[in-house]
């Protein structure tokens, strides 16, 4: 529909109504009759065919204003209102009382556009090929946002608020948001951080009740509540960071400033409660796991094989004395300053355990030896027992014999 159209209308109408000046009388033009005064009416009779077809213009004073209606009938003797014009200037089409200067109570069906500029325009337009959009302009009749009847909307500039009236960034939603099951959430990442030892100039992040310091250093973030808990996960050209501060009121602005708690580097490193990850994964921290698992090659079975140098007990304690720990186990300040291989560790630990197994084995072996020479040195001297308690018991009979001899 277009609105220039109708205003011609209208006009028209108007200059016909103030055309047909009369003072108490009736005057007949064939068909129009004029009837001044209110509810007096200026109709016309188009066809007496059926019950009649007919427009008319009828003036009324319900109080509070006068109303202009332009009414019809359709093989009726009923007429009923088209168009209504109030005298405070408002337009009703499908209603007798409108509160608007336009105020339509049924579809409106539009070959070209609908302009309503107050400023900027905003346009609904239906184009030939029935690919309808809504416009907003400003008033360099810029487009600032358009949604199109195929599917595509755009917003050029200004903040986007759902469920909220003042919305302080790009789209701001209060409450719950959902991202279909194909859906896919991009960032543009085009502000800077300053991490990792160099300046990141392609960086995004999505954050839980924080926002990004815009000053220097540009690794800080803030939540923008301090009585709820708030988080935010960044990423960069150096890698992906997760920051977060608990929900502890705090009162200073630097208390607000969330920490680093992960952080995945370009490399491939994941370090939990540390900035710089040396490792595949690195925790500075405690683990708390039911199950550990590596892969390691080169195990400690190499102890028990004939060619193994087993060190004798005697290097052991030669080089516990002059060192400190055992061969081939790092020292204290070596752990200290490099820390441990877990795998390689519990195999020199095995390496120790199998050392010891074979020290064990071979006491045992001398154990048994010791106790078989004891058993024959025990029966040696059994039997050394018996000859001297024979000798003994003969020596008594000879000295016996020498006695009764002497006699």
């Amino acid at each position: 529909m277009n609105f220039t159209i109708m205003r011609k209308v209208l006009l028209f109408l108007c200059v016909l109504v103030s055309g047909f000046s009369v003072f108490g009388q009736t005057t007949t033009f064939d068909n129009l009759n004029a009837n001044p005064f209110t509810g007096k009416s200026i109709s016309w009779t188009s066809s007496n065919y059926g019950s009649g077809f007919g427009h008319r213009i009828i003036n009324s004073d319900p109080g509070g204003q006068t109303l202009l209606n332009f009414q019809g009938r359709h093989n009726s003797t009923s007429w009923s209102d088209i168009l209504t014009l109030t005298s405070n200037g408002n337009v009703g089409i499908g209603t007798t009382s409108p509160t608007k200067k336009l105020d339509v109570n049924g579809s409106i069906a539009g070959q070209s556009f609908i302009n309503v500029q107050k400023g900027g325009s905003y346009v609904i337009s239906l184009n030939g090929n029935e690919h309808g959009y809504i416009t907003g302009r400003n008033s360099s009749f810029e487009n600032k946002f358009q949604i199109a009847s195929n599917g595509n909307t755009y917003f050029n500039g200004g903040n986007v608020g759902i469920g909220t009236t003042n919305p302080d960034a790009k789209l701001q939603v209060e409450g719950q948001a959902k991202v279909g099951k194909w859906g896919v959430l991009t960032l543009d990442w085009t502000n800077e951080t300053n991490w990792g030892g160099s300046s990141n100039k392609w960086a995004g992040y999505i954050g839980f009740n924080s926002s990004r310091n815009n000053e220097d250093p540009k690794d800080y973030y803030k939540g923008t509540n301090k009585y709820t808990s708030k988080g935010v996960f960044e990423g960069s050209n150096y890698g992906f960071r997760w920051l977060y501060r608990n929900h502890i009121n705090y009162d200073s602005d630097t208390q607000h400033q969330l920490s680093e708690y992960m952080r995945l580097t370009n490399d491939g490193n994941l370090g939990i409660g540390t900035t710089n990850p040396d490792a595949k994964l690195a925790v500075n921290g405690n683990i708390h796991t039911k199950e550990v698992k590596v892969d390691l090659i080169g195990w400690a079975d190499y102890v028990f094989k004939e060619d193994y140098n087993l060190p004798t007990l005697q290097q052991v304690e030669d080089h516990i004395n002059q060192n400190g720990h055992l061969i081939n186990i790092p020292s204290a300040a070596e752990v200290a300053e490099n820390g441990i291989q877990l795998g390689e560790m519990n195999a020199k630990l095995l390496e120790k355990i199998e050392e010891l197994t074979l020290y064990a084995i071979s006491q045992e072996k001398q154990l048994k030896y010791f106790k078989s020479e004891t058993k024959s040195s025990k029966e040696v001297i059994e039997n050394l027992k018996l000859k001297n308690i024979n000798l003994e018991d003969r020596l008594s009979k000879l000295e016996a014999l020498l006695t009764t001899l002497e006699r």
